[in-house]
């Protein structure tokens, strides 16, 4: 569907079913329609983080937080993406 709540579910479902190409799929579409939506890049950023690029997903947290510096999903992304790039003082910090 083209709306950006049923992508972001869409997202959340397939990853929580292990189908991540549907995931990464829905998530890149739900943050498309949302036009940038912090929270939506957020939650995109710590699915990239998890399973695909922590490096990627890095520049989209602080992507997140440039837009809505008091995210908490954004600064949770950041923390997540840096942890899994053995960054652990710099993720101690965004956490």
């Amino acid at each position: 569907p083209e709306n950006d709540d049923a992508q972001m579910v869409l997202g959340l479902t397939a990853w929580k079913k292990r189908r991540i190409a549907l995931a990464d799929e829905a998530f890149q579409k739900a943050v498309s329609l949302s036009g940038g939506n912090a929270d939506f890049v957020a939650q995109y950023a710590w699915f990239l983080a998890s399973e695909r690029s922590p490096k990627h997903a890095m520049k989209l947290a602080e992507s997140a937080i440039e837009r809505s510096p008091q995210s908490a999903m954004g600064w949770a992304a950041l923390g997540w993406a840096q942890y899994k790039l053995f960054q652990m003082k710099e993720a101690e910090a965004s956490l």
